[in-house]
């Protein structure tokens, strides 16, 4: 038994699904961004790293080691972990939340019941992660403002032998 291989229907379903992808994709809640663009954030200055809490924040910002922590010496910020449970379990920043990027879900407990008031600073494990800058932006599209990403994250606070906590995995 031989088959005939007709390449014209093949390019038309090809072109029916990638039609009917193309429009799902531009009437979806959660569509994707036909041309990616890089999205540079700001470095704190200094100067101004101590934020008035009442203070609206337009996007989120970077900060260095230094000032991470002198925030969480002022305990004037709430610490996300952005990287997995396996990882959160092992170590993380005492007192830190634990929300994988990865599964990320708006609906959550964990999410719903973060206070908007609140400032967060987000970090993984190091500049070369991107998973806090994800759950930043996340964040932001729930309308949170007071967020910052603390981009060195994990791997410089063990470095500096900063305070941990490892917790029971869960």
């Amino acid at each position: 038994m031989t088959y005939e291989i007709n390449f014209k229907k093949i390019l038309t379903i090809i072109g029916v699904a990638t039609s009917l992808g193309v429009f799902y994709n531009l009437i979806s809640d959660n569509s994707v961004d036909f041309i990616r663009t890089e999205k540079v954030y700001k470095m704190v200055e200094d100067s101004s790293i101590s934020i008035d809490l009442n203070q609206t924040i337009i996007e989120p910002r970077l900060i260095s080691i230094e000032q991470a922590y002198q925030l969480f010496s002022s305990q004037s910020a709430i610490f996300i972990d952005s990287r997995d449970k396996w990882d959160f379990s092992d170590g993380h920043i005492p007192g830190a939340i634990n929300i994988p990027e990865y599964n990320f879900d708006p609906g959550s407990k964990i999410v719903t019941n973060l206070d908007h008031k609140n400032l967060y600073i987000i970090y993984c494990n190091s500049d070369d992660c991107e998973t806090s800058k994800k759950l930043a932006n996340e964040l932001l599209k729930l309308s949170f403002n007071k967020l910052l990403i603390f981009e060195s994250g994990w791997d410089s606070w063990i470095l500096k032998n900063y305070p941990i906590e490892k917790s029971e995995l869960q």
